[in-house]
């Protein structure tokens, strides 16, 4: 009688053992990470089919289809929509192109010197070949009446007709001697008495050899051989020796 009392005792204690050990094992089978994430709706990366992309690849997907040829800021910043000039980015030297400067039709005029001075003589046009008055600046409207007035003045000094030359000067007449100071000829007869002295071997070899293109041309008259003789209009309009100097350049 005991020992079926001590059997039943036994089998409920393996009973209870056994059903302690099923319930157990159903509690680590809840809280495993596969039962999880089934019961969240979530497929574990296991779980996840080969043909659907990962986070991770997605994203570099969306780089690699980024249009290469879209302007970075950089290079939108780094052009100037006002002027088209291209500027270098920040943080190095700008660098502007350069306007062109517009050309210059000639060159900037200069003071022409005056009777006391050298200078490079001018080269008045030919005025049969262009119609045009290179002697206009220094008063005298007809060219052709200057022209023949210093042929005149060239055949009277190489013949030495002082006599008829003194009524081609307008007086006084201004005379530099030399290196020295203005010594003005006043009247025809102070000329004729001074006229070897005036036109010496060298003005007169300069009056021979001398052409009208070669002639100095500014406001103050026309001068033969850079400076050594001045011929302008005097007040009644007559064309007329000015100023003989021997010493141009001086």
């Amino acid at each position: 009688m005991n020992k079926q009392k001590n059997r039943s005792w036994i089998a409920i204690a393996l009973l209870a053992v056994s059903l302690t050990l099923v319930a157990s094992g159903c509690s680590n089978e809840s809280n495993s990470p596969a039962t999880n994430a089934s019961n969240s709706g979530v497929s574990s990366p296991e779980n996840s089919p080969s043909g659907s992309p990962s986070s991770d690849d997605t994203a570099t997907d969306d780089m690699e289809e980024s249009p290469s040829d879209s302007p970075s800021t950089d290079e939108t910043a780094s052009k100037d929509p006002t002027d088209g000039a291209s500027v270098s980015p920040a943080g190095s030297e700008s660098q502007v192109s350069p306007e062109p400067r517009p050309r210059s039709g000639g060159k900037p005029a200069q003071e022409n010197p005056g009777p006391r001075s050298g200078g490079k003589p001018a080269q008045p046009a030919a005025t049969e070949e262009t119609g045009v008055n290179p002697y206009e600046v220094a008063g005298i409207d007809d060219p052709k009446k200057f022209e023949t007035f210093f042929a005149d003045v060239q055949a009277l000094v190489g013949a030495d007709n002082k006599e008829k030359l003194a009524e081609y000067v307008q007086y006084p007449m201004h005379f530099f001697e030399g290196d020295k100071k203005d010594a003005p000829i006043k009247d025809s007869k102070a000329f004729i008495a001074a006229y070897d002295r005036i036109f010496t071997k060298e003005i007169k070899e300069m009056l021979k050899t001398q052409t009208l293109k070669d002639l100095f041309v500014n406001y103050k008259g026309i001068s033969a051989g850079s400076g050594a003789i001045w011929f302008s209009v005097d007040e009644k309009g007559k064309i007329a020796i000015m100023t003989v100097n021997q010493s141009p350049t001086s």
